[in-house]
């Protein structure tokens, strides 16, 4: 794994747990990495300090865990149950209320990531293209978590992704045909995340 060293006088917001590195704080040169590589970041005494997904970009490595550990599978599963597991012991997903955002990138440990649930569909949302290089352990994640609650997985990231991305929207796990109706405090909603913006377009508001 590639190995980031962070600048003597820069380290301090990441030991502060900060989920952002900034480029301007990395010591090591870059310009062989590609965008999305797990990269391991250390101090100016070659300490682990944290491990994330790297990009060209002014946020250069967005961290994904402080502690000396794989990202992997496992990872991603874990990670997905405790979001999900959080808004279950919450009340946010019951019989009357089937709307709710999953996984809140920063605020779950998982930055650069954003699920929208919808009765049963899983939308994705990617903000940097690590994320986007995860699709595959983060479906699996949702699956895992949310069992029989999950119909689809989306995958819609083309407006949140910089163009030099391969990528097409579309389902990575089962089907929905859209408008889709869910529930919010026991409103209907017609929710169409293929045409509609960002995660889903709450397209009318029904009272019956």
């Amino acid at each position: 794994m590639n190995i980031l060293e962070i600048r003597k006088n820069k380290s301090h917001s990441i030991e502060r747990r900060h989920p952002w590195i900034f480029s301007g704080a990395i010591l090591t040169e870059t310009a062989e990495l590609t965008d999305g590589d797990l990269v391991t970041i250390t101090d100016h005494e070659n300490y682990f300090i944290a491990r994330g997904h790297f990009q060209h970009a002014t946020i250069a490595v967005r961290i994904l865990t402080f502690h000396d550990e794989e990202i992997d599978a496992d990872f991603f599963r874990y990670r997905i149950k405790d979001a999900v597991d959080v808004r279950l012991q919450q009340g946010l997903i019951r019989e009357d209320n089937n709307i709710v955002r999953l996984v809140h990138g920063e605020g779950d440990s998982l930055p650069g990531l954003i699920v929208d649930y919808y009765a049963g569909v899983a939308v994705i949302q990617c903000h940097s293209i690590g994320m986007h290089s995860s699709l595959e352990h983060i479906t699996a994640g949702l699956v895992s978590a949310l069992g029989e609650k999950l119909i689809a997985v989306y995958s819609k990231s083309s407006d949140t992704l910089p163009e030099r991305v391969d990528n097409k929207d579309g389902y990575l796990y089962g089907t929905c045909e859209t408008p889709h109706i869910a529930l919010e405090n026991g409103v209907k909603f017609n929710i169409d995340w293929i045409n509609g913006q960002k995660t889903g377009f709450f397209i009318d508001q029904r009272q019956d």
